[in-house]
């Protein structure tokens, strides 16, 4: 899978077929400029 920059505003769907455990983070890598030095908002939706 090829790397793709991501746009504010950019969303993506994922569908658990099991019961699943999710882990979510905006940016964790702090310590190079990957993500212009701090972490950016996120926004979590859970559908049931």
């Amino acid at each position: 899978m090829a790397a793709r920059d991501a746009s504010a505003g950019d969303a993506i769907t994922f569908r658990a077929e099991l019961d699943a455990v999710v882990v979510v983070s905006s940016c964790p890598m702090d310590i190079v400029g990957i993500n212009r030095g701090g972490p950016s908002p996120l926004a979590v939706e859970v559908y049931r």
